[in-house]
């Protein structure tokens, strides 16, 4: 039903992933394909401004029939596909599939490469087992399957050198913050740092997360983690939502909480 309202909402309407030039019978991307392309700079300001793909969002592929989640990740995993963020009349998220313009800068490509695959790996998480939880955090206090039942796990992998971990920490004690007074949701970090290493750094930063260290082995091997940070959102052992900064795990929190009311 939402796809055929959709397509009916949009019958005769011309869509073009290229410069529309003010034509009013097409629907307009925010940022033309061409100068997101341009260069790697142009790409990351795009990334920055409007790719919010951990949210709720619409996705359609080149002739804008309705595409699912599944194959419009894998479709810009390949590279080849741009995800370009039209523009809605109303604050629904919407994007199309468009094949990445010729003129695109090799550079900039590369980036849209790594962004795809990273995408996608964050997709391919939902749904998955986390593995049993045994964790004791800097504090003593201990995190099992049995104390976190029926709890919303916001789970942060990174490490202390990690400069990009580091820089969110303030958005993240916000988030902390802001959900200070609820008893179902709980806010873990693993880092493959020694317990000694990271007391030495809490000292200097602050972060509101409980710390818990792990080995990098765990990483690797067991969750599978090589890109940092990485966060998690985990609810009786099903990671339910993945990301890779703290803007992009607060739109999915936001969207997976959504989801549980409705």
């Amino acid at each position: 039903m939402r796809a055929i309202l959709l397509s009916l909402l949009l019958s005769g309407l011309i869509l073009s992933c290229r410069s529309t030039n003010g034509h009013a019978d097409k629907i307009e991307p925010v940022v033309p394909a061409d100068r997101i392309m341009k260069d790697m700079v142009s790409f990351l300001y795009y990334q920055r401004d409007y790719l919010r793909l951990h949210g709720k969002f619409t996705a359609v592929d080149t002739s804008f029939a309705p595409i699912d989640r599944a194959a419009f990740f894998q479709a810009i995993r390949s590279g080849d596909y741009l995800p370009l963020r039209l523009k809605t009349t109303d604050s629904a998220v919407s994007y199309q599939l468009c094949v990445v313009p010729a003129s695109a800068n090799a550079s900039a490509k590369q980036v849209l490469l790594q962004t795809g695959a990273q995408l996608y790996v964050d997709y391919a998480r939902e749904g998955k087992k986390f593995p049993a939880m045994d964790f004791t955090d800097l504090t003593g206090k201990h995190y099992d399957s049995l104390t976190l039942a029926g709890k919303t796990v916001v789970l942060k992998c990174w490490f202390v050198h990690c400069v990009a971990c580091v820089d969110e920490m303030p958005r993240l004690n916000q988030l902390v913050a802001d959900n200070k007074n609820r008893k179902d949701i709980v806010f873990l970090s693993l880092a493959s740092d020694t317990p000694q290493q990271l007391s030495a750094f809490l000292k200097k930063k602050q972060f509101d997360y409980a710390v818990i260290p792990v080995t990098q082995q765990f990483f690797n091997d067991t969750l599978q983690v090589t890109s940092y940070p990485t966060h998690m959102i985990i609810r009786d052992g099903i990671i339910q939502k993945a990301a890779g900064n703290a803007e992009d795990l607060i739109d999915a929190l936001n969207d997976y909480e959504d989801n549980l009311q409705h």
